[in-house]
């Protein structure tokens, strides 16, 4: 037996073993976005998705001799291959413990010893009674069923590089034991993450108005990006490490809500905000987004905002208006024009204007198919148009000089930005693209929008693979897609 373990070598057939082991041990780890086992740098995304990366068993951890595991971390925040990574802050690392490895490794040895046995039994290159063959396989099993949990005691140290301050020479590399007796490897790494910060998973407008305040906000400059300080969040290992956007997002609408945080703007153009909010939390994070000191705010509002009117309008300042409802019958709400002021505003918001959807008719111009009211039941009641983004990308579009450049560089920004998706949504497919919903309805599915054509196969696919939960066709009665059989 012994002669049969010494067969494997360490960098080839038990690291290869154990990079399997990993993989199914780490498959609950569900916190995090990507998950890499024994990965080079030069393989792993330098994107805003969250990572946790198992170093190779020869770049062991021991409080006695960190220097193995914090230079492969290091060198894997710094690097992409042979270019610079720019997103090192959503980099976390588990590394083996210099005491277990040993056991870990011979643990393998033994595994792939019984289970060449096996092999060879099978193939007829080795010749054993029965007794002998079924020893053999309960060994092999047991064996193989000792991996995960000593690979779980093995891989214990959780790694994270940090940097007190800005001005810090150098990264360093903080050591987080993990309990390997407990729960699932995924739901303790999970727990150390969030009670210890490494991952923040919500974050209070009060510690964004803090990092804003220390690092950003200037006399000469009070308004920062909000998206901009998610690409710093991604990149400088000073800042908090947050667990997704969607954290960033609920701070910023929770601290809008507020006159104590920061006030919100849409650009500056000159002195003048576009888009200017404070204590409305009613914004979108995008690249215009911006965050503005709260006092610089406040004195920015009291020469500039007026007064609510009655009725809650607020004319000629972008942003500031009340929504309008569109009467019963059709109609245009009636809007109280903006009084004049002594330097007038070049872009102003009145209201919102929503309009209800009608009727969808599936089938063509078939006089006996039927009439399709989905969008009248009550599941779609309360769906309506809402035209406020349009209107500040009229806005933002008057910017540019040509039109087509303009739309082109917001449609760019716009997939770089990829927003969350409403809880009700209606969408053309290839808008749609790269997104996901908890449930999808496809309609109409007849032959004239899904045929019987790669592309169209292509398209339904697309559609199909949007949906986490339940899917719905609504399909025609009497021109059905050839793609879809009822």
């Amino acid at each position: 037996m012994e002669e049969r373990k010494k067969r494997f070598e360490d960098k080839n057939e038990v690291r290869g073993k154990l990079g399997e082991v990993l993989k199914k041990l780490s498959g609950g780890a569900t916190f995090f976005d990507g998950v890499h086992v024994f990965t080079p740098h030069s393989d792993i995304p330098d994107d805003s998705a969250l990572r946790l990366i198992f170093l190779p068993p020869a770049r062991f951890y021991s409080r006695e001799e960190p220097r193995l595991a914090f230079d492969a971390l290091l060198e894997c925040v710094r690097n992409h291959g042979t270019t610079p990574r720019y997103r090192g802050n959503r980099l976390i690392f588990l590394a083996a413990d210099h005491a277990i490895l040993g056991r870990l490794r011979d643990c393998i040895r033994a595994a792939l010893a019984w289970r060449s046995i096996v092999d060879d039994v099978a193939q007829s290159r080795l010749n054993i009674d029965l007794l002998q063959k079924k020893q053999a396989e309960k060994e092999a099993q047991t064996a193989e069923d000792v991996l995960p949990r000593v690979a779980r005691e093995c891989y214990k140290w959780l790694l994270c590089p940090v940097q007190a301050t800005p001005t810090d020479p150098k990264a360093s590399v903080e050591a987080f034991p993990l309990n390997t007796s407990g729960s699932a490897l995924g739901s303790e790494i999970e727990r150390v993450c969030v009670e210890n910060e490494l991952v923040i998973a919500t974050w209070s407008p009060i510690h964004l108005r803090s990092k804003l305040k220390d690092l950003y906000w200037k006399a000469d400059k009070p308004a920062f990006g909000g998206l901009a300080f998610w690409e710093d969040t991604m990149r400088y290992l000073y800042l908090p490490r947050l667990k997704s956007r969607g954290v960033l997002e609920q701070a910023i609408v929770k601290g809008a809500g507020s006159r104590d945080f920061f006030g919100t703007a849409y650009g500056l153009a000159g002195n003048a905000f576009d888009g200017f909010k404070l204590g409305d939390s009613n914004i979108q994070l995008d690249d215009t987004l911006l965050l503005i000191e709260p006092e610089a705010a406040k004195a920015y509002a009291a020469t500039h905002v007026q007064p609510a009117q009655p009725g809650g309008q607020t004319p000629g300042r972008p942003g500031a208006g009340a929504s309008g409802t569109v009467p019963p019958g059709g109609g245009v709400p009636p809007v109280t024009p903006p009084k004049p002021t002594g330097v007038p505003s070049a872009h102003s918001f009145i209201g919102t204007v929503r309009r209800r959807i009608g009727l969808v008719r599936l089938g063509g111009d078939d006089r006996n198919d039927r009439d399709l009211r989905l969008l009248q039941g009550s599941a779609f009641l309360s769906v309506m148009f809402d035209y406020h983004n349009e209107f500040w990308d009229a806005v933002r579009l008057g910017r540019f000089e040509d039109a087509n450049e303009g739309l082109s560089e917001m449609m760019r920004r716009r997939n770089y930005v990829r927003p969350k998706v409403p809880s009700k949504a209606i969408s053309t497919i290839h808008k749609a693209k790269g997104l996901e919903c908890d449930d999808v309805l496809i309609l109409p599915c007849d032959v004239r929008h899904f045929s019987d054509s790669l592309a169209a196969r292509c398209k339904l696919y697309v559609a199909m693979s949007r949906a986490k939960r339940s899917l719905t066709f609504v399909v025609s009665r009497t021109a059905p897609s050839p793609l879809v059989r009822i």
